[in-house]
């Protein structure tokens, strides 16, 4: 089958009608096998049945997707001069789609885009910065005409499920539901196919879709299929620093000096999707209040390399930076412990390593230490005359002393910036607050349970530690004002959502309203000064929260208290 070039990433537009496709399917899929119901079946054709037939014909351009979102890079289109495979993308993802809801093919053909479509939505998901998709998928020789078809279906799935649009929103659960359904497939035959990277990147996207779709049988499939994915990762060796040895020696020759590209990029992709899958893991533990399922320890693998060698188009470019970093005797490969011991970013720096992943490394590191102490602590809150407190202090101290000497604030100008100062702001409130007990206190309906929580916050909101909690949670509340229209998704809402309940906590439980007209009101979502210090140390004042522009003096009296 053959065709015209004429899109963005390279789709076949083929001038054959839908029924000359074939659509033979040699394998039905048993959804009983995989947990589908037939009450899951009739909600997705429910959804399906639910989609205009004429909802692409005025698909808006790449440059409507993510309207609001804050590129940091310009959209740059995919070159469409890419070899043709025998069968197209679109047929594939057809073929697919009929395979794992083969009951309703003419309602599949009739909701799947056109190329054109297609294209743009491919290009939607490359460039959104809220997906990141850069960080993890090489742009430069990503080709959809190569690529399998699950990974297709899983990037068009995050792109829907990232679109203001209700229909498309619809449309990417079907993508993503299809995907979670044919993964199992590709690794029940043999444990080759665990090595292979497009299916372990569409098995995150998948995930990652899943995970923060706001449905609750969504997010407990992706929380549960997640620990496929990490368990082929650990048996892979993909977590050990010792499967990204390697010494690069380019030869003269052109083909030898690609091929050693084409093998460093590889290595290079799995390294950034592990980090990935390391900042999904931490990001589901935060939101769902659950331990880890990665340990800090274990993650020993280098950190990924500078991203201007990761952008590269060409093998020449990226042997010229190698050879460049070899003449400044650069590290080849940064680990977590260089990223920690260099705080000035001396040696470790933008030229040596990708510092917004080796950032969210870091934040992944500093949640798994926090949240064993944040368990403990509550264990021991049970019974406190049997424990050694300074201990606790002890380790308090130190992991504080971590926490502020490696990871230092900066001014959140840009998308990435913001969402590492979210996550960091997140981190602290949690050591300073017992989320759970906060939690449990509104969504309880047990009157004694009530009554036992209560008067452990009101000791709790009288503490130091309680009003630090305050400020972080503020501090977070601020640093979402300042993002730009619809980039706050996934675990960035969560965070929102926990500082949220902090705060309301603090404010039922803190002190008596009619004390409160008593005292000046101190802004805690700004920069630290003194009123912010005072209130801290000494709890002067009562906490507020006001815009985004520092207040003045006179302002304060205004300013919505909590």
């Amino acid at each position: 089958m053959t065709g015209q070039v004429d899109s963005y990433v390279g789709f076949l537009d083929s001038g054959d009608s839908i029924e000359n496709w074939d659509l033979a399917v040699p394998d039905q899929m048993d959804f009983y096998d995989i947990g589908f119901s037939d009450a899951d079946l009739q909600l997705l054709d429910a959804f399906i049945s639910n989609l205009p037939s004429g909802l692409y014909s005025s698909l808006p351009n790449i440059s409507e997707f993510g309207k609001g979102q804050e590129q940091k890079e310009s959209p740059v289109p995919l070159s469409a001069d890419k070899s043709n495979t025998a069968v197209e993308p679109r047929n594939r993802i057809l073929t697919a789609l009929v395979q794992w809801g083969s009951k309703e093919i003419s309602r599949i053909i009739e909701v799947l885009p056109p190329v054109g479509s297609l294209d743009a939505l491919l290009q939607s998901y490359l460039n959104m910065p809220v997906a990141h998709a850069r960080t993890f998928i090489h742009m430069a020789t990503f080709n959809p005409n190569d690529k399998r078809t699950d990974l297709l279906l899983a990037m068009l799935a995050s792109a829907c499920s990232l679109s203001s649009d209700v229909t498309l929103n619809k449309l990417g659960r079907v993508f993503q539901e299809c995907v979670l359904a044919s993964l199992p497939k590709h690794f029940e035959p043999g444990n080759s196919t665990t090595h292979d990277l497009e299916l372990a990147q569409a098995f995150l996207i998948t995930l990652e879709v899943g995970a923060w779709s706001g449905h609750m049988r969504t997010t407990q499939a992706a929380e549960s299929f997640f620990q496929p994915l990490l368990t082929m990762i650990r048996r892979t060796g993909m977590l050990n620093h010792s499967s990204y040895i390697r010494k690069p020696n380019p030869d003269e020759s052109e083909k030898s000096l690609q091929e050693e590209w084409l093998e460093w990029l590889h290595l290079e992709s799995w390294k950034r999707l592990v980090c990935r899958i390391y900042k999904h893991d931490t990001n589901s533990s935060i939101a769902l209040q659950v331990n880890p399922l990665i340990s800090y320890a274990e993650f020993c693998l280098p950190l990924p390399a500078s991203n201007d060698m990761w952008s590269v188009t060409t093998a020449e470019e990226w042997n010229s930076l190698f050879l460049i970093q070899q003449e400044i005797s650069s590290p080849q490969q940064v680990t977590l412990n260089d990223y920690m011991d260099d705080v000035d970013r001396i040696y470790v720096s933008e030229s040596t390593a990708d510092l917004g992943i080796a950032r969210e490394v870091f934040l992944s590191f500093a949640w798994g230490l926090s949240w064993e102490y944040i368990q403990l602590a509550r264990f021991q809150s049970q019974r406190p005359s049997k424990w050694n407190l300074s201990i606790m202090t002890s380790r308090y101290d130190e992991l504080t002393k971590i926490l502020n000497l490696c990871h230092r604030s900066t001014n959140p100008d840009t998308f990435d910036l913001i969402t590492s100062e979210l996550k960091m702001n997140c981190i602290l409130m949690h050591l300073h607050v017992s989320f759970h007990e906060a939690q449990a206190f509104f969504e309880t309906t047990e009157l004694l349970h009530t009554r036992n929580t209560y008067p452990q916050l009101v000791q709790w909101a009288k503490t130091e530690v309680a009003r630090k909690s305050v400020c972080y949670a503020a501090q977070l509340i601020h640093l979402v004002r300042l993002s730009t229209e619809d980039t706050i998704r996934g675990p960035g809402a969560i965070m929102v959502y926990q500082a949220a309940l902090v705060l309301i906590t603090y404010g039922v439980v803190c002190m008596p309203v009619e004390n409160r007209h008593c005292q000046k009101t101190v802004q805690v979502d700004i920069c630290e000064d003194i009123r912010v210090q005072r209130f801290i140390q000494f709890g002067y004042g009562v906490p507020a929260i006001g815009g985004t522009s520092p207040p003045s003096d006179e302002s304060f009296n205004s300013t919505p208290q909590i």
